[in-house]
């Protein structure tokens, strides 16, 4: 399926358990945004963000604009709007 031109995409380790625990949880979340969730090893998530630290999630918006780490936990957070609790 090819991504939505105007989406978000959510880049994380599926092999940490931490890490798809809160992607899961994510996902259960009513969206204000599409969001694509791409493990950290699928071609689209080297293409996006090449050389991503594997310790540190990342969001890439509809621009190209990439927040990660803590930075990108609030975007996620943000995305499900859950804004009041990304601004903590």
């Amino acid at each position: 399926m090819p991504p939505e031109p105007h989406s978000y995409a959510v880049i994380y380790d599926a092999d940490c358990g931490v890490c798809t625990q809160a992607i899961l949880w994510l996902q259960r979340q009513p969206l204000r945004e599409p969001v694509r969730w791409l493990p950290l090893d699928s071609e689209e998530a080297q293409r996006l963000v090449p050389n991503r630290p594997a310790d540190e999630m990342a969001v890439v918006g509809p621009n190209g604009q990439v927040w990660t780490g803590a930075d990108g936990a609030t975007v996620s957070l943000r995305l499900t709007g859950h804004g009041l609790l990304a601004a903590f």
